[in-house]
């Protein structure tokens, strides 16, 4: 089976919620879908999932993860690697990461800027109390973001420590400062001065996307109401999907979060290439997204590129209504068996040319309502089955901005079509 749909409620205040959380997740993807676990990645958690939150819940940081890879007939000579993270952004408000790379270098590594070794240790004085123990600390300090240390106190200065999540974005003259706050939030006692651990080396030079928030700063689960996630791998067409949460705790028809990694397609049959890769998701870096409206960033295996070749806010925002005119049209009305009016979904694959997706589209709220199937021919003449999952994920947040692409993309219900099969 290549497709999971989950009804659940999403509590998270304890340990056991937590974990119950991320098997779900982990369970619909490897067990159901197929995705493949990259095994040699010995730092990710354990499947069924015993890792415990941390103590205090730190915005951008996740406490733990899974490394993913495709296993289609592609991935020898255009491979697609996920690291997926989870973590909380509220005591209560679950938060995922995601990065797509070409390539996995060492233990949670396959992003630019994450640390691959430490360097020197400035030992401060009396933290912990004055007092020796093992603190798993969440790193504010430095250029990136997510880096996570195991630090080791003896006597209340830091003598020993090691990588428990690289993050990402970090430069080689960074030092991260380890605070008395720190040690406190990792179930430390309070008192003393900062210590520091120097930056060593760091990834470069990967083929990887940015270390994207696949959740709504704005949107949350409800913790005591029902809500659909939908998992999608299909190695036939090199199409991964997770759509996290509809309808949000108050707002119908929208879901709190999600990613698509899409191969590109041949336009003449629809069959996955090896030509490029795309990630659309929530946000386009690790900080919480409330100013943006879903993200887009390319791989292009042709020319070795990323694109855009910097990513940020204004060069990866609203795909999803940049993807889409609006109102809908006859001139954009593809092929289906249930009389819908629906399009395919451009992206921005440009090998060098922009590409119409086969495995993805759009119709009107109204007429595929959310859980609706659709079968449709949205491109290359290939007859697919399509799943109608709402307003797209990162839209809500922005809904004035950018050139007033998002506002008639929400107000006249369009929503978007996923492979089902």
């Amino acid at each position: 089976m290549t497709t999971k749909a989950v009804c659940s409620i999403t509590p998270v205040a304890t340990n056991a919620n937590f974990q119950a959380w991320v098997n779900e997740i982990y369970n619909a993807l490897v067990t159901t879908c197929g995705l493949s676990v990259h095994t040699a990645d010995t730092g990710q958690m354990a499947a069924p999932c015993t890792t415990n939150r941390f103590a205090a819940d730190i915005t951008y940081a996740a406490d733990g993860y899974y490394m993913f890879k495709f296993n289609d007939t592609l991935q020898a000579t255009s491979p697609i690697f996920i690291k997926l993270e989870f973590g909380m952004s509220l005591a209560t408000t679950p938060a995922l990461w995601i990065t797509m790379a070409t390539s996995w270098l060492q233990n949670g590594i396959i992003g630019n800027g994450c640390i691959k070794t430490l360097g020197a240790i400035t030992a401060g004085s009396g933290l912990n109390g004055g007092a020796s123990g093992v603190f798993t600390v969440v790193v504010t300090a430095g250029s990136g973001l997510g880096c996570v240390l195991s630090v080791t106190l003896t006597s209340g200065a830091v003598t020993a420590a090691s990588i428990v999540n690289p993050g990402q974005g970090y430069l080689s003259t960074d030092s991260l400062t380890i605070t008395p706050a720190m040690i406190v939030a990792a179930g430390g006692a309070a008192g003393g001065s900062n210590g520091a651990v120097a930056v060593g080396t760091i990834s470069s030079g990967q083929l990887s996307t940015n270390r994207c928030a696949m959740t709504s700063g704005t949107l949350i689960p409800s913790t005591t109401l029902l809500s659909e996630s939908w998992y999608v791998y299909n190695s036939t067409y090199g199409f991964f999907t997770i759509v996290w949460k509809n309808p949000e705790a108050v707002q119908a028809n929208y879901c709190c979060g999600g990613a698509v990694i899409t191969r590109s397609n041949n336009t003449s049959t629809g069959a996955a290439t090896g030509d490029a890769a795309v990630l659309m998701t929530n946000g386009w870096n690790s900080a919480a997204v409330t100013a943006q409206a879903g993200a887009m960033t390319t791989i292009s295996y042709l020319t070795s590129a990323l694109l855009p070749a910097t990513p940020s806010l204004a060069g990866c925002t609203a795909w999803a209504p940049s993807c889409v005119g609006y109102p809908m049209s006859a001139t954009q009305t593809y092929s289906t068996s249930n009389s819908y009016e629906c399009c395919a979904c451009p992206q921005l694959i440009e090998t060098p040319a922009i590409q119409v997706s086969a495995y993805m589209g759009w119709a009107i709220l109204s007429e595929a309502s959310v859980s609706d199937a659709v079968n449709a021919t949205l491109s290359a003449g290939l007859s697919l089955t399509f799943l109608s999952v709402g307003i797209p994920f990162g839209l809500y947040n922005g809904v004035t901005s950018y050139m007033g692409w998002i506002a008639p993309v929400t107000t006249l219900g369009n929503t978007m079509l996923i492979l089902w099969q």
